[in-house]
């Protein structure tokens, strides 16, 4: 009982620390368990994308464990770090350090109960609502039921008193480490002046950039996911290195500028700066990753759900599509009859058709080749297509000819642009390099590569090139486009309809017929999850940000009040103090915001290849999002600095 008594006492005394971060484990517990509830809620599974609908929000579950699990015990460390005197002080009033982990196993119990309590209590007021709010975003007409069960309630309690557990016994470490002395005269310590590592700030500033650099160099969208963990890794390596050895470096380099420093403004300010600097890099450079994690990933779901109706058309250039590999003459001819019946069928309207034969093939080329290399770098793969001149005729509606050795030739970047191309190791003479093509090729694998289209003679040719370069007898493919009038019913009666004329013909197993209405509900339950998954994890960034700008704001104001007194001893006025310490405080914590900004100005060309892979190729609408979300965070965050910012000033003028 004495131990608990102690604990809800100083839960009570440092309630401007503990109040902030209780609040933030009852809004994250709210948030884990509305999201298992929602992953673990059968009923999704009814819906057309279900399955990957609740494979995302596991991945989601995942995720926000992490994140929880490193936000609550960094934000344990920082009470613990102004905690050490108190509990120093217990040491010299006869308290065992052993008795000491007994106070602060009971305030960590305490904390879990009000946490798991409070955050169960409003995971089911508000479940519901944001339930709501994704049936809202995969426009489902009925609402589905949520359900919060006990294993749900077991599986989030399990998972935060593993994460309390953890936070408790690094707490006991920290206590049967260090001595009372250590303990009472901690907070006391004299800074040493902190040095200038410039191999760190090199080395920083060398990761940033490579970090940079993979980003504006990147072409293909497959090359962009390969490379981009290594990126961010690069980034955040970068960000720590240069807040905590580079500011210290420029800072010390204007100390050395003599007419610049030694005056009374640039004195206070950069000396105060420095020391700051010393103290602060690790949340500063944590504030600014933080930042451009919630900007670039609101952006990005944001714009990917905006846009949705844009990637179904990218992803389905028309509203029917059928396609089948290694064909035939014989079967060609079957699938061509198999068409003409069903454009036929009266009561379906169709237009935009096209059924075309083709071969294609993820091939390198440079501007006066085109060769299989499955083992090249993809920056250096691109999209062949290969075509009979016929094909080509028929749907361009033209009479071009071409003898054996001659091709025509188109290219989507004008890459591949020679008088002579060889291509799969044979020489052909290019006898007109078209200007457009009569299909277009930029979605599928041509959003993933660039493409480039090769018309030879006739198909015998091909298989030719075919049989030679994968060294097997391969055939062309045959695909079938058609937009259908009528909407959702009309698409889904020609897709039956073409199901039903290929089965009369034999080859209703060999095709694959998507519709694009079908595709749509796959695809709202795709980026609606995603951005129900990127709204739940910004708000739980987002609270990260503002609970470490919070508690940075408590902090600057501690070592604050000693520097505010000294200052005004030695004649500068209280006025004039606290604009100098009010510029360093804005200064030093707009930075992040000002480095986050410019990281996601980097970010962009990577992000938009990425993009690319989910069918998503509207940069402009990137781009505005991604302005919007950044403006819309800088204005929170200058809020979230001015509420904090009165913390600081209470703190320093009691102690003045």
């Amino acid at each position: 009982m004495f131990a608990l008594k102690l604990a809800f006492l100083s839960l009570q005394k440092n309630r401007q620390t503990t109040f902030p971060y209780l609040l933030s484990c009852v809004f994250s517990v709210m948030l884990m368990v509305i999201l298992v509830a929602i992953a673990r809620n059968e009923s999704l599974s009814q819906l057309r994308g279900g399955s990957e609908l609740k494979l995302i929000l596991g991945f989601g579950c995942g995720v926000m464990t992490l994140f929880c699990a490193i936000f609550l015990f960094y934000t344990n460390s920082f009470i613990m770090k102004q905690r050490k005197k108190e509990l120093g002080l217990y040491t010299i009033l006869g308290l065992k350090k052993r008795h000491i982990a007994a106070i602060l196993t009971m305030e960590m119990l305490l904390i879990a109960m009000i946490s798991l309590g409070g955050g169960i209590i409003a995971g089911t007021v508000f479940g519901r609502l944001l339930f709501a709010l994704l049936m809202w975003l995969l426009q489902v007409p009925a609402p589905l039921l949520f359900v919060m069960d006990g294993s749900t309630l077991i599986l989030t309690s399990l998972i935060f008193l593993g994460i309390f557990g953890l936070n408790l016994i690094a707490n006991w470490i920290q206590v049967f480490r260090m001595n009372p002395i250590d303990l009472l005269h901690c907070t006391q310590a004299a800074e040493k002046e902190p040095k200038a590592k410039r191999l760190l700030a090199f080395l920083g500033g060398l990761c940033l950039m490579s970090g940079y650099a993979i980003s504006l160099t990147i072409q293909s969208p497959l090359e962009a996911f390969i490379w981009f963990f290594l990126a961010v890794l690069l980034v955040i390596v970068g960000t720590h290195a240069l807040f905590s050895a580079g500011s210290i470096f420029v800072l010390k380099q204007l100390r050395k500028n003599e007419r610049f420093y030694y005056t009374p403004k640039h004195f206070t300010a950069v000396s105060g700066m420095l020391a700051r600097m010393k103290q602060n890099a690790a949340g500063l450079a944590n504030i600014c990753i933080l930042s451009t994690c919630v900007i670039i990933l609101l952006a990005t779901t944001l714009s990917l759900y905006a846009g949705m109706e844009d990637n179904l058309r990218t992803r389905f250039p028309r509203d029917l599509l059928a396609d089948s590999l290694n064909v035939t003459d014989k079967e060609a001819q079957l699938l061509s009859s198999a068409v003409k019946t069903l454009l036929e069928e009266p009561q379906i309207t169709f237009q935009n058709v096209e059924a075309y034969r083709y071969f294609s093939l993820v091939v390198s080329a440079d501007s006066k080749s085109l060769w299989y290399d499955p083992s090249a770098e993809l920056s250096n793969q691109r999209l062949l297509m290969l075509m009979p001149l016929e094909e080509y005729n028929r749907l361009s509606k033209q009479q071009k000819t071409l003898a054996e050795d001659e091709i025509l030739l188109w290219d989507a970047d004008g890459l591949v642009q020679n008088a002579k191309l060889s291509v799969l190791k044979e020489t052909f003479q290019v006898k007109e390099q078209l200007t457009s093509f009569p299909i277009d090729e930029s979605q599928g694998l041509g959003q993933l590569f660039k493409t480039t289209v090769v018309v030879l003679q006739d198909e015998s040719l091909i298989r030719q090139r075919i049989t030679q370069t994968l060294a097997e007898p391969r055939d062309l493919s045959w695909t079938f486009k058609a937009d259908v009038d009528g909407g959702w019913q009309a698409q889904k009666a020609a897709a039956v309809l073409l199901k039903e004329k290929l089965a009369e013909v034999g080859l209703a197993d060999s095709v694959a017929i998507q519709w694009a209405a079908e595709a749509r509900s796959s695809f709202y339950a795709l980026y609606g999850g995603l951005l129900f998954i990127g709204l739940f994890l910004g708000m739980l960034f987002l609270l990260a940000t503002v609970l470490i700008i919070y508690y940075k704001q408590i902090s600057e104001g501690i070592e604050d009040a000693g520097r505010f007194a000294i200052m005004t001893q030695v004649g500068m006025g209280v006025k004039e103090v606290k604009q100098t310490i009010h510029t360093q405080i804005l200064l030093v914590f707009f930075l992040p915001l000002v480095v986050a900004a410019v990281h996601v100005l980097f970010a962009y060309p990577i992000m938009t290849k990425l993009l690319a892979i989910l069918n998503m190729g509207n940069h402009r609408l990137f781009a505005f999002a991604t302005g919007v979300v950044l403006i819309l965070f800088g204005i929170l965050y200058g809020l979230v600095y001015s509420l904090t910012s009165r913390v600081y000033l209470r703190i320093v003028s009691a102690k003045n």
